[in-house]
């Protein structure tokens, strides 16, 4: 028969963890002995705050407003589209500008390098939860910003960010459509409302497109 047992966390620790069993016989002259274990974890059960198609605030004018990134900033201005968000690709739901020739959604010539996007969520309280998980589909690089701090970089050069910083490498084929997962301390998260605060460069200025669409769970 089956038994089942529930072993607390605190049970593990953070790597590799041994399991050992012991057998026992109920007499010297049982004639048989049997062993099989399998050790299942809990399903994580995640709640969504921002899912894939969400709709962002974008600036897309070559320019780089001050403290951009910051709750306080005013995007009043700005337009919203639906994600993804991007040009070049044909899977856009919203085609922002680009800087260059021919249409909005594709564009030639040279681009600008950078494009901005804004996002506010409303979370109660966030300590209640171990972490965040943080979904980034971008090319070429990305970063970014929780309550004007900084959680994540992709495909992006250390240091300074600037309006004209060039993503690290080209993104093409799969990868474009391909989400980067980072894990994110729920002390970057207020009770209440947050703002997400995305960059995405290009790694040239003539690069044919752009895409970003992100997911916070």
């Amino acid at each position: 028969a089956i038994q089942t047992a529930v072993i607390p966390v605190s049970s593990f620790v953070s790597g590799n963890n041994v399991i050992a069993v012991e057998m026992h016989q109920n007499s010297l002259t049982s004639s048989d002995l049997s062993f099989d274990l399998e050790f299942q974890g809990n399903p994580i059960v995640y709640t969504t705050f921002v899912p894939y198609g969400a709709s962002w605030k974008y600036l897309a004018n070559n320019t780089r407003p001050a403290n951009w990134e910051t709750p306080g900033f005013s995007d009043v201005g700005w337009p919203a589209g639906n994600a993804q968000l991007g040009y070049g690709d044909g899977d856009e739901a919203t085609c922002v500008p680009s800087g260059g020739g021919g249409t909005l959604c594709l564009p030639t010539g040279n681009k600008w390098i950078t494009t901005y996007f804004r996002h506010t969520v409303n979370i109660t309280n966030p300590s209640s939860f171990a972490n965040f998980v943080l979904n980034l589909i971008r090319d070429d690089g990305a970063v970014v910003y929780v309550n004007g701090m900084e959680v994540a970089r992709s495909n992006m050069p250390a240091g300074a960010i600037v309006h004209g910083t060039l993503a690290s490498s080209n993104v093409g084929g799969a990868a474009e459509s391909t989400p980067f997962s980072f894990l994110i301390p729920s002390s970057f998260f207020i009770n209440g409302v947050n703002t997400i605060a995305v960059e995405v460069h290009q790694d040239v200025v003539t690069s044919s497109d752009i895409s970003f669409n992100m997911e916070l769970k």
